[in-house]
């Protein structure tokens, strides 16, 4: 595989990561790309039927292409956490007055208990 079809592969999955549009959809995109049966997956199967002098420069690029997949999926999936979060706030209506206690307050209900 050439550096260009590297880069073809790193801008198809990272924009795919962009297009997500819930965790869902996430989920899926980083099982197609790093899953077992995965597009980054299925080039490590590749790696041994390789050149042992090919193998090295080849195995360092799957695995910088692996960690910038990771670390996008990382930020895009905390990027819809935060989405999610501001979104329910935003909807959202918290009760902020403490009702009293019923009976605490009635006249002469500390005087009763007393006698």
């Amino acid at each position: 595989m050439t550096s260009s079809n590297f880069e073809q592969l790193e801008r198809d999955l990272l924009d795919a990561i962009a297009a997500a549009r819930d965790p869902g959809s996430l989920e899926d995109v980083r099982v197609a790309a790093l899953g077992k049966k995965g597009r980054i997956s299925e080039l490590m199967k590749g790696l041994g039927a390789l050149a042992p002098e090919q193998r090295k420069a080849f195995g360092q690029a799957v695995n910088g292409l692996k960690t910038r997949v990771g670390e996008a999926l990382s930020e895009r999936k905390e990027a819809l956490r935060e989405a999610e979060l501001s979104a329910r706030l935003g909807s959202e209506q918290a009760t902020l007055h403490c009702p009293r206690a019923r009976g605490l307050w009635r006249r002469g209900a500390f005087t009763r208990s007393a006698r």
